[in-house]
C-alpha cells in the first residue's frame, strides 16, 4: 500500500499519532461513558417529547427519516473512514476528501429537496414536502463536519469526541423540547436535529484546527478515493438488506405484521448498536495505526471483541429463552406475538456479535474491495433469506433470515476476514471458542430454571440475567488467555484513570 508523503507541518499533525495501548483504554471508556449519557438523554427526550407532541408528529419524520439516511450515507462515499485508516496522509489529501464530500453532499440535497413532492405524494401527506427540503439543508452540515470528525478519529482524540456527541445531543434535545412546549409542532424534531448538527460541526471545526485548502492535484487520491468508494459500497449494500425485509414484510402482509416485526428487530439492535458502533469510532484508528505491530493488532482486536461478546451474549441469551415472558412484561401480553421473531433474530444475534466486529479488520488493513464483496455476498444472502421466508410471515421471514445468517453468512465473512492480516481465521475460531462454551454453560443453566418456573415478573427476569452473566464469565475465568486479558484491562483502565487524575500541587 502506497502511502504519501509527510511534507509540512500541518502533514505532522495528521500523522504524529499516539497508539498507546493506554490511549486505546482511556479512549473506549471516555466512548462508553458518552454513549452511555447518549442512552439517558434519548430515551428522557423521547419520553418528553412524546408528551409534548402527537403520534402523527413522529410518523411524519418517520416517512422523510429513510430518504435523508439514504442521502446521508451515500455523500460520505467512504472517505470519513479513508481518513482515518491511512498510515500517513497529507493535508492537501484531506482537504481534497473535504471538497469532494462536500459537492457530493450538495448534489444530494438538492436531488432530495426535489425529489419532495414525489415523497409527499407516495405518502399522501403534504406536510413530507416541506420537512423532505428542510432536512435536505442537514446533509450540507453534516458534511461540513465529516472531515473534522474524521480527523479527530485519527489523532485518537477519544476525549473530545466524546464532548462533541453529549454536548450536541444535549443542545438538540434543549431545542427540540423548547420548541415542542412553545409550538406543539412536528418541527420541534427537526430544530433539535438542526441545533445538533450546528453545533457538533461547529465544535469538531475548531478542535480538529480543519483549514481547507484549494482542491489540488495529490499523490494517491486515486487510491483513497477507490477505497472509500469500496466502504460507501458495502454500507449501501447493507442498508438495502437492512431495510428489505421492512419493505417486503409491509408489501406483502400488513401493518400489524411490520409493526411485531420491528419491535422485535429494535429490541434486539439497538442494545447491539450501542455496544458494538462506539467502540468502531475507537478500533478502527486504533487498529489502522498498528498494522504493522500484528501483536499488538491482534491483542487489541482480541479484547475488544472479548469485551462485546461477555457484554452481550448473556443477556439476548436470556431474551431468546424467555422471550415471551421479555415481551409479556416489557411491553406487554398485546406484544406476544412478537416474541417468537424475537427468539429468532436473537439465535442470529448471538453469532452476529462476534461477526459483526469483523468489519474493523477489513476497514483497519486496507481492503476495501474485499469489503465489497463481502458487502455484496451477505446482502444477496439476507435478501434471498427475506423473500423464501416471506410467505411465512413476520415469523417466517426472521427464522429464514437466522438460518441463513448461521448457514451461509457467517461461515463467509469469517472466511473472508481471516485470508489475510494479522488476525487469520484459525486466531478467530481460537476467540470464539472459550465464549461458545461459555454461552452453552449459561444456556444450559437457563433452559433448567425455565422448568421449574411457572411466572417470569420482572424481578425473576432480573436474577436470570444476573445468574446468565455469572455463569458465563465464571466459565471464561477457567481459560487462562481470558484471566491474563482481564488482567490486563484492568491494569490498563487504573493507568488511564491515574494518568488523568488531576495532580496535586
Amino acid at each position: 500500500m502506497s502511502t504519501d508523503k509527510v511534507a509540512s507541518p500541518e502533514d505532522d499533525d495528521l500523522n504524529g499519532i499516539n497508539t498507546s495501548a493506554a490511549g486505546l483504554a482511556s479512549g473506549a471508556a471516555y466512548t462508553g461513558v458518552a454513549q452511555g449519557l447518549r442512552v439517558i438523554l434519548g430515551f428522557v427526550q423521547g419520553v418528553v417529547l412524546a408528551r409534548l407532541l402527537l403520534p402523527e408528529d413522529f410518523g411524519f419524520v418517520a416517512m422523510v427519516a429513510p430518504a435523508v439516511a439514504f442521502a446521508s450515507m451515500v455523500k460520505e462515499l467512504g472517505l470519513n473512514q479513508a481518513t482515518v485508516q491511512r498510515e500517513n496522509i497529507s493535508a492537501q489529501v484531506v482537504s481534497n476528501l473535504f471538497w469532494i464530500s462536500l459537492g457530493m453532499s450538495a448534489v444530494l440535497a438538492v436531488l432530495l429537496a426535489l425529489s419532495a413532492p414525489l415523497l409527499a405524494s407516495f405518502y399522501k401527506s403534504p406536510q413530507v414536502e416541506t420537512l423532505t427540503i428542510a432536512y435536505a439543508f442537514t446533509i450540507i452540515i453534516w458534511a461540513l463536519q465529516s472531515q473534522p470528525a474524521a480527523l479527530l478519529a485519527r489523532r485518537l482524540a477519544f476525549k473530545t469526541l466524546a464532548l462533541i456527541e453529549v454536548l450536541s445531543v444535549f443542545i438538540g434535545f434543549v431545542v427540540a423540547v423548547v420548541f415542542a412546549y412553545f409550538t406543539r409542532s412536528y418541527w420541534a424534531l427537526f430544530y433539535g436535529t438542526l441545533a445538533t448538527a450546528l453545533s457538533s460541526t461547529f465544535i469538531a471545526w475548531v478542535t480538529s484546527r480543519f483549514k481547507p485548502m484549494k482542491i489540488r492535484n495529490a499523490q494517491s487520491m486515486r487510491e483513497i478515493v477507490g477505497f472509500g468508494t469500496s466502504i460507501a459500497g458495502f454500507d449501501l449494500l447493507n442498508f438495502a438488506a437492512r431495510n428489505a425485509d421492512n419493505i417486503l414484510i409491509a408489501r406483502y402482509h400488513n401493518a400489524v405484521e411490520l409493526g411485531l416485526y420491528d419491535r422485535a428487530y429494535k429490541l434486539l439492535l439497538f442494545p447491539l448498536q450501542k455496544i458494538t458502533y462506539p467502540l468502531s469510532r475507537v478500533m478502527v484508528p486504533f487498529l489502522s495505526r498498528n498494522i504493522n505491530q500484528p501483536e499488538r493488532y491482534k491483542r487489541a482486536y482480541f479484547t475488544a471483541v472479548s469485551l462485546i461478546l461477555l457484554a452481550a451474549q448473556p443477556g439476548i441469551l436470556v431474551g431468546v429463552i424467555f422471550a415471551d415472558d421479555v415481551f409479556r412484561v416489557l411491553l406487554g401480553v398485546e406484544w406476544l406475538a412478537a416474541a417468537p421473531i424475537f427468539m429468532w433474530l436473537g439465535i442470529a444475534g448471538l453469532v452476529q456479535v462476534m461477526t459483526s466486529t469483523m468489519g474493523w479488520l477489513f476497514v483497519s488493513q486496507g481492503l476495501g474491495r474485499n469489503y465489497l464483496i463481502v458487502g455484496a455476498v451477505t446482502a444477496f444472502i439476507s435478501i434471498g433469506s427475506f423473500v423464501i421466508g416471506l410467505p411465512g410471515g413476520a415469523v417466517g421471514v426472521a427464522m429464514a433470515y437466522a438460518i441463513g445468517d448461521l448457514l451461509l453468512k457467517t461461515p463467509f465473512v469469517w472466511f473472508m476476514a481471516g485470508r489475510r492480516g494479522p488476525v487469520r481465521l484459525p486466531d478467530l475460531l481460537r476467540l470464539a471458542l472459550p465464549h461458545a462454551i461459555a454461552l452453552a454453560a449459561a444456556g444450559a443453566s437457563q433452559v433448567a430454571l425455565a422448568h421449574y418456573l411457572d411466572k417470569v415478573g420482572f424481578l425473576t427476569l432480573c436474577l436470570l440475567g444476573a445468574l446468565s452473566y455469572g455463569m458465563y464469565l465464571a466459565v471464561l475465568m477457567l481459560f487462562k488467555d481470558k484471566v491474563a486479558m482481564a488482567g490486563e484491562l484492568i491494569a490498563l483502565v487504573r493507568n488511564s484513570l491515574k494518568s488523568i487524575r488531576p495532580k496535586s500541587a
